[in-house]
């Protein structure tokens, strides 16, 4: 029910807060698929960028997917798209190394 999904989410919230990556990754998920504005837009990806550079494949795949498509009210961005996607290159060759020192040229 609704109180029962507030509480998760809270949850969720507290756990990415703390700095544990995979709650970033779906908490970006989860408030990108119920963004009705573009601040809540902004706060979702933000979730998501920081999962992804900490190695979270997922939130790196989100924000590819959804910056080439437009999903999810995205605005349609190839120059995200095509950083995301070499991002993913990175994360799946294990090049964390590398990761928080890559600057997007968008």
């Amino acid at each position: 029910d609704e109180e029962e999904e507030s509480y998760a989410l809270a949850h969720l919230k507290k756990s990415a807060e703390l700095g544990y990556f995979p709650a970033q990754s779906l908490l970006g998920a989860i408030l990108l698929a119920r963004a009705k504005s573009k601040i809540q837009q902004n706060e979702a990806i933000n979730w998501l960028e920081r999962a992804a550079f900490s190695g979270e494949i997922e939130a790196a795949l989100t924000l590819h997917r959804g910056f080439a498509y437009g999903l999810h009210l995205i605005e349609k961005n190839q120059c995200e798209a095509h950083f995301w996607l070499n991002f993913l290159h990175h994360i799946d060759k294990g090049w964390t190394e590398f990761l928080e020192n890559m600057i997007k040229p968008c």
